[in-house]
C-alpha cells in the first residue's frame, strides 16, 4: 500500500502524486532496458535512472533526460512498426514465408501508443515542476523525507 499524501496545499500535493507514478515508469523502463537492449543497455539505462532521480528530487533537468529516452524509444518503435508493416505486406505477397517468423505490426502500434501516453504524462510532470515555485518544491522535498510543509500563512492559496 502506498502511504497517504502528507498534509499540504493542493498546489504542492500535485507534484507528489505525479512524481510517484513517474518513478514507477522510470523503474520499469530501467529494468526492461537492462534486460532487452543488448550492448547499449548500460548506456541507455542511465536515462531512466536519471529520470527516477529527477522524480525523487523534483529536479526538471533529470526528468528531461528521461523524456529524451522516451522520445528515442518511441521513435525506435515507430521504425519497427513501419518495418513490420512493410514486411507484413511483402510476406503476404510472397509464398516463401514458411519457417520465417514475422513480427505483428499490432504490437508495435500498441507500444507506440503506450509510449506516447507515458511521454505525455512525464511531460505533464515536467511542466508541473516548472509551474510550482522553487520554495514549494523545497517544501515538497522536505515532505518526502518525513518533514512538514511550512506554514506560510494565508498569502498562498
Amino acid at each position: 500500500n502506498r502511504p497517504p499524501l502528507p498534509p499540504a496545499p493542493a498546489h504542492a500535493r500535485a507534484p507528489i502524486a505525479v512524481s510517484r507514478t513517474v518513478r514507477c515508469f522510470c523503474m520499469i523502463d530501467f529494468i526492461l532496458t537492462l534486460l532487452n537492449v543488448g550492448d547499449w543497455r548500460v548506456l541507455l539505462s542511465v536515462l531512466p535512472a536519471a529520470g527516477y532521480y529527477g522524480a525523487v528530487s523534483y529536479q526538471r533537468g533529470w526528468v528531461m533526460a528521461y523524456i529524451i529516452f522516451l522520445f528515442v524509444k518511441t521513435l525506435a518503435y515507430v521504425v519497427l512498426l513501419l518495418n513490420s508493416a512493410d514486411e507484413h505486406g511483402t510476406a503476404a505477397e510472397s509464398e516463401d514465408t514458411e519457417g520465417r517468423q514475422r513480427s505483428n505490426p499490432f504490437w508495435y502500434l500498441l507500444s507506440v501508443m503506450l509510449n506516447m501516453w507515458i511521454t505525455h504524462y512525464v511531460l505533464r510532470f515536467y511542466t508541473l515542476l516548472k509551474q510550482v515555485p522553487q520554495e514549494d518544491l523545497d517544501a515538497v522535498r522536505s515532505l518526502e523525507r518525513g518533514g512538514e510543509f511550512p506554514d506560510r500563512g494565508a498569502a498562498r492559496v
